[in-house]
Order: structure tokens, then sequence, then C-alpha cells
């Protein structure tokens, strides 16, 4: 857990990760930030249908597909969300020219 200034070494827990929140984590390959959910209702399993695995260094991660991500920074409609938004659509844009 990042943020444990007593250095304790606090490891989450599965009730951490079924939570509401933001949990902190530091990892081997740097900081990881994961939501619980992302909107009251809107968690883990709802999103497993629009996230697609990821392999970085042997490690399978799951991640938002790209118009899940659209959809969802837009709502958020923080400043840093909307300023990714067009770089984001461009790409969804330039993936579905190549794929048909």
């Amino acid at each position: 857990m990042r943020y444990d200034l007593a250095n304790r070494g606090l490891r989450p827990t599965a009730e951490m990760l079924a939570g509401s929140g933001q949990v902190n984590l530091s990892t081997s390959l740097g900081p990881l930030d994961p939501l619980c959910e992302l909107d009251e209702g809107t968690g883990y399993d709802e999103l497993l249908a629009h996230s697609e695995s990821v392999v970085d260094e042997g490690r399978t991660l799951r991640v938002l597909d790209l118009p899940t991500l659209i959809a969802v920074k837009a709502k958020v409609g923080r400043a840093k969300d909307r300023m990714m938004l067009p770089i984001l659509i461009a790409t969804l844009e330039e993936r579905s020219k190549v794929g048909g």
C-alpha cells in the first residue's frame, strides 16, 4: 500500500478491493491506483464485459476497452480527462479504419 507513512508493510485486502473507493498501491512496475467502482453499481463485474486483457512483462492485466474508456472520461468531465478525449477518439477511429 502506498501512503503507509508508518512503513508497516500493509497489503490490500479483498474487502478493500471490493469497496467503493480508490486503492493506492506500489508495485514492482510502479504505482497502481485501481478504482473499486466507477459509479454507484458500476464495479468490476459490470465492467468485465467491457475490458480486454493486456500482457506486460508476463503479467496479464484487464483494462477498459477504448469505447468504454472514452465514455467514462466523457462522463467524469475533469479537465485532464477532457484533454485526452480527442486523442482517444482519434485512436478509436484509426483502429476502426485498420479493422475494416
